[in-house]
């Protein structure tokens, strides 16, 4: 029995204990400056072209293609009174009742909820939310720009995409209340298909290369300490809560930096802080939520995603984490620790030693049934 065990240890220590760590993924925000959402449609034997200006959102995708984009989720959240056609009494109308109704329906939002594909092309399908309608909508993308880490200490990628919707699935069917030169003859030459295309810039601080502001916060905490770190914080905002609200980036990119480095308990101590003296950040929320997911307690991690929503629930950072196939703590997502490495080779050798086990238990009675036989000659 103890050679089995052995050879069980053996083989699980060789095959079957390595937790196999799949691409990492990076958060990424949506770059509202750069990016594009633009829009085409049928009118009067020619077309209307327009964007739409606001739009924020948050996308996780791996540094690379490949099997890991499966896991990258997104949501967006576009400002529906952004709309823009280069006329503005155009656009002043298809704010109105008569189209969008963009005081009623202030957003237009799409959630990814799978993400299919590889290489510098995948296929993101989702729901899309607009004038009160929602449609599950699939849109074909292309990595225009892989991970590309900036000398201005952020990491930049782009994608374009392109779909194509229909303007009656979503309610939009236009009318004249709010400008009678849109008349009946006029509606009809405006057409159902709406092809949308997109250029969407992303940006995240790069943690692997940290700006000359987070580099000397990390040395004022190698210095101080975290506990002490905390304190000083927490005295700062005593003294100008303002000011501590207007450096709340900064802070947060020096706790994941922290989390990045593997000085986990570290991150989480400043940020966890942070949360509690902005209770009403839904940001500095969702930050906490992915720090208890890297110490491997997904239920508090969910419980800190939740909380975020409730206090904003088009918070799109919270959305990928907590409604994605990408869990911030898994083993995809970073390198597996002991504890973990100890548990896999546990039930692998324990999986091992129970086949073994049941072979030796199955050969023997055969073994004796045959004897039986003999026997009985």
């Amino acid at each position: 029995m103890m050679r089995a065990l052995l050879g069980c240890l053996a083989s699980a220590l060789a095959n079957g204990a390595t937790i196999t760590a799949q691409q990492p993924m990076r958060e990424f925000r949506i770059d509202a400056a750069h990016s594009s959402v633009e829009f085409e449609i049928p009118f009067m034997y020619s077309h209307v072209r327009g964007r739409f200006d606001d739009v924020r959102g948050t996308i996780l995708l791996p540094d690379s293609g490949g099997a890991g984009i499966a896991s990258s989720a997104a949501m967006a959240v576009i400002r529906t009174a952004s709309i823009n056609t280069g006329s503005a009494h155009r656009d002043e109308h298809l704010r109105s009742s008569d189209f969008f109704d963009a005081g009623q329906f202030p957003t237009i939002i799409f959630r990814s909820d799978g993400v299919s594909g590889g290489g510098r092309d995948f296929v993101a399908t989702g729901t899309l939310a607009i004038h009160g309608h929602v449609h599950a909508v699939t849109i074909p993308f292309h990595i225009a720009l892989f991970t590309t880490h900036d000398p201005h200490s952020v990491v930049l990628a782009e994608l374009t995409g392109a779909t194509i919707i229909a303007r009656r699935d979503f309610g939009i069917v236009g009318g004249d209340a709010h400008n009678p030169w849109f008349d009946k003859l006029r509606s009809a030459t405006m057409g159902d298909s709406v092809r949308v295309m997109l250029d969407v810039h992303l940006w995240a601080p790069d943690v692997d290369s940290p700006d000359t502001a987070t580099r000397a916060m990390l040395a004022s905490i190698d210095s101080l300490g975290i506990d002490s770190s905390v304190a000083h914080l927490r005295a700062a905002f005593a003294r100008d809560s303002a000011r501590v609200l207007g450096a709340q980036g900064a802070l947060d990119v020096v706790g994941q930096t922290l989390i990045a480095r593997r000085r986990v308990r570290e991150g989480f101590l400043l940020l966890h802080a942070l949360a509690r003296l902005l209770p009403g950040s839904a940001d500095a929320a969702v930050s906490v939520g992915i720090a208890n997911a890297f110490m491997d307690d997904t239920a508090r991690a969910n419980t800190w995603y939740r909380q975020a929503l409730a206090l904003d629930s088009l918070n799109t950072r919270a959305y990928v984490y907590l409604y994605g196939r990408y869990q911030a703590g898994a083993p995809s997502a970073r390198r597996p620790d002991s504890r973990r490495r100890r548990q896999s080779v546990t039930r692998a050798a324990t999986r091992c030693l129970r086949q073994r086990i049941a072979r030796r238990a199955v050969a023997l009675a055969g073994q004796q049934g045959g004897a039986g036989r003999i026997h009985g000659r």
